[in-house]
């Protein structure tokens, strides 16, 4: 038990970085099931032996290590299914993983001279609000824009995270359960708000997962920018929000949310998501661009990209597709024509993220 708490004390930022999830339930799980560990290796060697030298004569103490095996497996999936039974953080940044290293080893190491500090309780409380302060400087926001296209099948969904943790969504996807995956790896376990949430597009692949949107995030305002007449699913979608008190309203050019702007393109469908001088264009198929404009250092394209595309792409390109897309997107001549860009797909690598920097926008991935 001993060694279980140990190595769950020292590993829990490593298991939250890496699997994004570390079990509350282990100790009581490996106390009930370590010490058997040995009683069925041994069984099982001393029936595989014996099976070797006479047949049926190892059939015992393999029936036994096959029941303690089950006993195992039972233990396992009971303590497993319990509620709290784990701590989940999908999201646990690098500079995270920090702090907990920082706060772990305070604890050890204030553990370890648990007696001095007993003695000089000042520097037990300097101790522990140095390391409070630490932790907090390092897992509050970065100070950097980061744009994130989503990994929710062929549709639309970018979402944009402030130098100062402040969310603004564009479009939602189409697919409710990948979306909230997404958001859940992408966004910090606090963050329950989107400030504002821009609609461009009133198909399915745009708000085809509204409702999950609106279920479980406090929206600040709805901002409409479809061009084409509405679509009743967008009028649903409209009335839902409105019903639940979010301001709902037409989508005026430029936006500006803490230092990131969103403008609307020359071709009236796409959107410039512009913070400092890094800009990176949100493309949906319908756009009647054929190649970027000069300033622009990236592009998502939505909805698998556009069938007609004569680029080159400028700086990074990412695009937003399932997996065996029953379409055929993207289409091979809009892959052809991004030339040599570095082009990141959503089926491949999931969600892409983007940071700003001053030279544009660049992949983390």
């Amino acid at each position: 038990m001993a060694a279980t708490l140990a190595a769950q004390a020292v590993s829990w930022p490593l298991l939250l970085a890496q699997v994004h999830q570390v079990s509350l339930i282990a100790p009581l799980a490996n106390l009930l099931v370590v010490p058997l560990v040995p009683v069925m290796m041994v069984a099982g060697a001393i029936g595989a032996a014996a099976g070797t030298v006479l047949p049926g004569a190892g059939w015992l103490p393999l029936q036994a290590a096959g029941a303690l095996g089950r006993w195992m497996e039972a233990v396992i999936q009971v303590t497993g299914s319990l509620p709290f039974a784990a701590l989940t953080t999908p999201y646990f940044p690098a500079r995270w993983l920090v702090a907990a290293g920082i706060l772990n080893g305070g604890v050890l190491v204030g553990l370890k001279l648990r007696r001095f500090f007993w003695q000089k309780k000042v520097w037990a409380v300097i101790g522990i609000a140095g390391l409070l302060t630490v932790c907090l400087l390092l897992i509050r926001p970065d100070g950097r824009v980061h744009v994130y296209a989503l990994d929710v099948g062929t549709g639309s969904a970018v979402l944009v995270r402030t130098a100062n943790g402040r969310q603004i969504l564009i479009d939602a996807g189409p697919d409710a359960d990948r979306l909230v995956q997404a958001m859940g790896r992408a966004l910090p376990p606090t963050a329950r708000t989107i400030d504002v949430w821009l609609i461009t597009g009133g198909r399915r692949t745009s708000v085809g997962s509204a409702a999950a949107v609106l279920s479980r995030f406090r929206i600040g305002a709805m901002l409409i920018a479809e061009p084409d007449p509405w679509s009743a699913s967008l009028r649903a979608v409209v009335q839902q929000a409105e019903s639940a008190g979010i301001r709902v309203g037409p989508a005026g050019s430029p936006l500006e949310l803490d230092g990131v702007r969103l403008n609307l393109a020359s071709d009236g469908r796409s959107w410039l998501i512009e913070a400092g001088h890094a800009a990176v264009a949100v493309v949906p198929p319908q756009t009647s661009w054929q190649s970027l404009p000069s300033g622009v250092t990236g592009a998502i394209f939505t909805g698998g990209g556009p069938s007609v595309w004569q680029g080159p792409a400028q700086g990074v390109s990412v695009i937003q597709v399932a997996a065996h897309s029953r379409d055929g997107l993207p289409v091979r001549a809009f892959l052809q024509s991004l030339g040599a860009a570095r082009i990141y797909r959503t089926d491949r690598l999931g969600t892409v993220e983007l940071v700003g920097t001053p030279l544009g926008f660049r992949p983390v991935n």
